[in-house]
């Protein structure tokens, strides 16, 4: 079964049901095809939770599990192990539902085909690239960019509370582009082989009042990617400094008591 019969038995499905389907059960639906076909399009494989729910803009737990209930179902995933809490994940396996009927939706596409009604193009990756990041709403946005995305809006946002306090020109963060924007963090995370965990660090610590300089400095992501090993050093020095106060102070603490 390849990924284009999934797709398409899933829309079929989609366009017969308006009165279940919700965007949330395409999100996962799809996302799971795609994480299925980046592992080479395993039998059984597992779905994370957090990051799955993080990446179809998911944000509560009850949501994401009566989601993937429904996609169980309707016969569209097999549940082969579940997860033992929000932390693990299930495994599970893809699955062509019976249900899907295509003639509803083949019939109203040739129908539409027919009509003099101009056909709206969808948006590609080619024509989102030229917009402005600040333009782009998220459901425009492709789900192997969802992740990166995201990161890249909360970048964005600290990067210009930063230059707004410092009085610094913010029009090249306001005027930046989908790809130019996104890009750099792309390569972070793929080339670089920084973790979602690190880049999460790296976006605190710029919020954080004591990195003035980087606070001044990180005006783009490119300029964060040839900083980013730096950045990573400092908080790293930083969290080791804590923890020795903390030991130091401990040790302080437990002598003064000592003596009472």
């Amino acid at each position: 079964m390849t990924g284009y019969e999934l797709t398409r038995n899933w829309f079929d499905f989609s366009f017969a049901n308006p009165d279940k389907v919700k965007p949330r059960h395409t999100a996962l639906y799809l996302f799971s095809a795609d994480l299925c076909n980046r592992l080479g399009w395993k039998r059984k494989f597992g779905i994370p939770t957090v990051s799955t729910m993080e990446a179809v803009g998911i944000g509560n737990y009850n949501t994401y599990k009566n989601t993937l209930n429904d996609l169980i179902e309707w016969g569209f995933i097999e549940l082969i192990t579940k997860s033992k809490n929000q932390h693990s994940a299930n495994v599970i396996a893809l699955c062509k539902s019976a249900e899907a009927n295509n003639k509803a939706l083949d019939k109203a596409i040739m129908n539409h085909s027919r009509s003099s009604v101009d056909i709206i193009k969808p948006q590609t990756n080619k024509t989102l690239n030229h917009k402005k990041i600040s333009e782009i709403e998220i459901s425009e946005v492709p789900i192997v960019d969802l992740v990166i995305y995201k990161y890249g809006i909360e970048l964005r946002k600290v990067i210009l509370d930063n230059a707004s306090q410092k009085n610094i020109p913010i029009k090249k963060v306001e005027d930046a582009k989908y790809k130019n924007w996104l890009e750099p963090l792309r390569f972070m995370l793929q080339k670089d082989k920084i973790s979602e965990k690190h880049l999460k660090d790296i976006i605190n610590y710029l919020r954080n009042p004591s990195s003035e300089f980087w606070r001044k400095t990180i005006l783009s992501t490119t300029v964060l990617r040839k900083n980013s090993s730096q950045i990573l050093s400092e908080i790293n020095s930083s969290k080791k400094t804590n923890v020795g106060k903390i030991t130091t102070n401990d040790s302080l603490t437990s002598r003064l008591e000592s003596y009472e």
